[in-house]
């Protein structure tokens, strides 16, 4: 779990939207004919049922909110393996505003999308109303939380935590095969993760006119060579505004 650009999120709904100027939210089935050399995955059109068939133990990545989880969740009554995932909010929306301009069609500056993202008009936010209601509960034995920054610094580690809270066993030989597997520069050439054949498909149909790629520099601190002086100060005082510098180390 995690808002966006710290996993991987909002891609699928884009494409259809820009195409079909919003149709298919009133006759999906219909649209869905119009487009050309377009055949969605199960989990884009029956994404429900697809994941009650997904074969146990399942893997389920989203972006929501705690509240807006299943309620046998927020009661108790189920007691998933949940792993978090947070990043430093300033890199957050600088990642967020080169992916909403690469899937979403977005075309005005960064000083404009970083106003969005503090005053909470971006999909999935306010970012902390998101990431606090999963902190808050990190000390749950059925929780892990992580920061992206943990990743980059010991992503051995990481992993090494990861299984653990799994309940697996790993070898010094697995976990070097996996720290190779997860590392950036196969993430970016790694046809699973890339998202390059839906690039090519956004601007075959001149969805977006944004050059780049969906996994950039998995940098940390990206942000302090884009933003100027006065983004920066401003994200300062959104951090103390909410009260969370010292929770969070942000």
């Amino acid at each position: 779990i995690s808002v966006p650009r710290v996993s991987e999120g909002l891609i699928n709904h884009t494409y259809c939207c820009k195409l079909c100027s919003y149709e298919f939210l009133f006759d999906y089935t219909r649209v869905r004919d119009k487009i050309e050399a377009f055949d969605p995955p199960v989990y884009f059109e029956h994404s429900v049922n697809f994941i009650q068939n997904l074969r146990r133990p399942r893997l389920i990545k989203t972006h929501l909110p705690w509240f807006l989880l299943p309620e046998q969740i927020q009661s108790g009554e189920k007691r998933p393996k949940i792993i978090h995932i947070a990043r430093n909010p300033r890199d957050v929306c600088l990642s967020y505003f080169h992916h909403c301009k690469l899937f979403e069609g977005y075309t005005s500056h960064l000083d404009h999308f970083t106003q969005l993202f503090l005053t909470g008009n971006v999909s999935y936010a306010p970012y902390w109303t998101n990431v606090l209601s999963y902190w808050e509960k990190k000390s749950e034995l059925n929780f892990l939380f992580l920061k992206f920054e943990e990743l980059k610094s010991d992503l051995a580690g990481a992993i090494r935590r990861v299984a653990t809270f799994l309940c697996k066993q790993l070898t010094d030989n697995e976990v070097s095969r996996l720290a190779a597997h997860l590392s950036f520069e196969n993430m970016k050439t790694n046809k699973g993760t890339n998202y390059a054949s839906l690039i090519d498909l956004h601007r075959r149909h001149n969805l977006v006119c944004e050059e780049g790629t969906f996994i950039r520099t998995g940098e940390t601190g990206s942000y302090k060579l884009r933003y100027p002086q006065e983004l920066s100060t401003q994200f300062d005082e959104w951090v103390k505004s909410g009260d969370v510098d010292h929770k969070m180390g942000y």
